[in-house]
């Protein structure tokens, strides 16, 4: 018998990242609420938990200002700066699966969730996400070669990179899938044909589950 994994293509895994960063905050907060009865310490986690995770604050980091100009024509070249407003959208949506799961069933749980996405939504704000990005590039990049790679964007080549980038990343996203699994699959046979009694007990569990 073959048993196989489903890989799933996720069309907005460049923000998968980031939504992992935000939501980290919502799953910490979330448990708490539900391991904790008593208000006040969950107040109080709910505070620690958020001061850990928060990013650096841009103007802490005393950025040059001449540099941070730069690295804001960079960004909004590259077209990264528009694509905020959609990507908080994003974040708000894909959060809603995540946080649904740690709270238990009841009656309260849509309004709750709901209202704590409004919420989180409002929190998103555009620009702070631009300046969190600002303060990722200072660390990385120096000035000199903030302006090369706006130079590199303003040229055709520059300009292909950005217009093919989405058509790229679906492709490798595409291959990755295949081979995830291609890979998954030669797994599981070579495992359970190296293990024939771990293939029985395997075969017996499935038969021995309930039919849906």
């Amino acid at each position: 018998m073959e048993y196989r994994l489903t890989f799933r293509r996720n069309p907005h895994w460049e923000t998968n990242f980031k939504l992992a960063l935000l939501v980290l905050v919502v799953v910490a907060v979330s448990n708490q609420a539900v391991a904790q009865a008593d208000y006040s310490s969950f107040r109080a986690g709910v505070s620690a938990d958020t001061k850990a995770a928060e990013p650096a604050d841009l103007h802490a980091a005393k950025i040059d200002p001449v540099k941070e100009a730069a690295i804001r024509k960079l960004l909004e070249v590259q077209g990264i700066k528009d694509g905020f407003g959609s990507l908080a959208a994003q974040i708000v949506a894909n959060a809603g699966p995540q946080v649904s799961v740690n709270f238990p069933p009841g009656k309260y749980r849509e309004k709750l969730i709901k209202l704590f996405l409004a919420r989180f939504e409002k929190k998103l704000r555009d620009d702070e996400l631009l300046n969190f990005s600002v303060g990722v590039y200072d660390r990385h990049f120096n000035k000199s070669e903030i302006d090369g790679l706006v130079s590199f964007y303003g040229t055709p080549l520059g300009k292909k990179d950005i217009s093919v980038r989405k058509e790229l990343s679906a492709e490798i996203d595409s291959d990755a899938e295949k081979l995830g699994f291609r890979a998954w699959k030669e797994a599981v046979t070579e495992v359970l044909d190296e293990n024939p009694d771990l293939r029985r007990e395997l075969h017996a569990a499935r038969s021995a589950e309930p039919k849906r």
